[in-house]
């Protein structure tokens, strides 16, 4: 009877050790398939820029974390947020039939799944190899900023960051030198993991942004997409 019981036990650990992988499989699944303001600075690998087409409104799709099963051309997926044709956006990631895509605009942005037969590439990928000339001057992701200048060959960056609500304001700042790689560059504090360390990619007139969330008060963060001022 004890046997039994050992391999009754044996077996329920097994069954609990597939199903937790099963679920976390899920859940990564669940989190490629996630586009939205808040995480696109943080998808810097592939992002180019394309436009709009096609004459009815083009929508955002919502992502997987948002409604289950997304994202599909369906009601029950489609967001209220809306493009017209021709207008300019940053793309990312990609599943099947949507591309994940970032419309800036001066109340923040949106970003969203949208069908990828709806967004035409003529715009390219943004130079892979930018002059340090076109990093050079102040950007902008209200409340937020960063300076960008040259000396000798590298780019010398500051920023200023902000966490505002009625009842506090925390701020946080980063200073530094740094050399391009490619159209990517990375301003550190230190190596260590609590170091401040920002990473931008300069996409034709954007700077995409993320930060470590170690470079302020609570809450602070770099992350956005930029314009110039």
């Amino acid at each position: 009877m004890q046997k039994r019981r050992v391999q009754a036990f044996a077996l329920a650990a097994v069954l609990a050790g597939s199903a937790m992988a099963a679920n976390a499989a899920r859940a990564a699944d669940d989190e490629s398939k996630w586009c939205r303001n808040g995480l696109f600075p943080s998808q810097q690998q592939d992002i180019g820029l394309a436009r709009t087409v096609g004459a009815s409104r083009i929508y955002f799709y919502n992502d997987a974390g948002t409604t289950d099963g997304c994202p599909r051309v369906d009601k029950s997926c489609r967001d209220r947020s809306y493009l017209i044709t021709g207008q300019e956006v940053l793309v990312s990631k990609r599943v099947p039939g949507f591309a994940c895509a970032y419309y800036p605009s001066k109340n923040g942005g949106s970003a969203g799944w949208i069908e990828e037969d709806r967004l035409a590439r003529e715009a390219g990928r943004p130079d892979p190899h930018p002059p340090l000339s076109a990093w050079r001057g102040k950007w902008i992701s209200d409340p937020n900023s960063i300076s960008l200048s040259v000396s000798k060959g590298k780019l010398v960056g500051s920023g200023q960051a902000y966490y505002r609500t009625a009842e506090t304001e925390n701020d946080g700042e980063f200073d530094g030198t740094a050399a391009p790689q490619g159209n990517h560059v990375v301003f550190a504090a230190g190596s260590g993991q609590d170091d401040c360390r920002v990473s931008m990619v300069l996409v034709g007139p954007y700077l995409v942004v993320d930060d470590n969330n170690a470079c302020g008060g609570m809450n602070v963060t770099f992350r956005g997409v930029y314009r110039r001022k």
